[in-house]
């Protein structure tokens, strides 16, 4: 178990390491900070119960879990954006196919 103190030397030791594993996978600064913020996050909740000996291994474990969930968060919302694009389209469409029905049925009452 390790202590409050070697805690934090070892947030200080390895959050730029962590940081450019964040980087180097996910591409986008935001997304590598952001990861990396929820890696000590969780790390503060947890260094108590962890052998320091395991912590570089632990590290860069919770990240890439942590990266592999923003992969599947990022995949999802492009999935909802996709699927809200195709309900806009399939929506503008029935408008149209509406719109020619009114002309054409304007069209015949004029006969």
């Amino acid at each position: 178990m390790i202590g409050f103190e070697r805690a934090t030397e070892i947030a200080n030791l390895y959050y730029n390491d962590i940081y450019h594993l964040c980087l180097s996978r996910l591409k986008k600064e935001e997304n590598a900070a952001d990861v990396t913020q929820e890696v000590f996050l969780f790390f503060q909740e947890k260094y108590n119960e962890l052998e320091d000996e395991y912590i570089k291994a632990w590290l860069y474990k919770v990240a890439d879990n942590k990266i592999k969930e923003q992969f599947r968060a990022i995949a999802k919302k492009e999935k909802e954006l996709a699927l809200e694009k195709e309900r806009k389209a399939k929506e503008k469409e029935r408008i149209r196919k509406a719109k020619l029905r009114e002309q054409e049925l304007a069209r015949l009452a004029k006969e």
